[in-house]
């Protein structure tokens, strides 16, 4: 199965861990596109993602009571064109990121979906 690996620092000058770690995670939207390509199964050239779309909350991050990991609730927006304008849409995807924490850095080792297959 393929994994997504990433590894951030977080930025935990002063203030929340889960606040620190809500920032770092949508300051680094470019890591995680192809998570969202394969979530939302970029296999057409109708949908895109939206550049530096994803957001989470710092009340999103819950962070294990031994704090060595935790899970984002995060969202991120794709457009989808349809050919016609009635027809073309704007789609919030939510998403779950579950990470550790090492030292002052969130890990990041996420299964990648498989491509959607359409049987008849």
């Amino acid at each position: 199965m393929n994994t997504l690996d990433i590894e951030l620092k977080i930025n935990n000058n002063k203030g929340d861990l889960t606040e620190s770690i809500a920032q770092t995670i949508s300051n680094n939207h470019d890591e995680f596109i192809p998570l969202f390509e394969k979530y939302i199964d970029m296999g057409s050239g109708q949908t895109t993602i939206f550049e530096d779309s994803l957001r989470v909350e710092s009340d999103e991050v819950h962070i294990d009571d031994d704090l060595l990991g935790g899970i984002a609730h995060a969202m991120f927006d794709s457009h989808f064109y349809a050919g016609c304008k009635d027809m073309n849409s704007v789609d919030e995807h939510e998403i779950e990121l579950p990470f550790e924490i090492q030292k002052n850095k969130i890990i990041f080792n996420i299964e990648i979906p498989k491509p959607w297959v359409i049987t008849e």
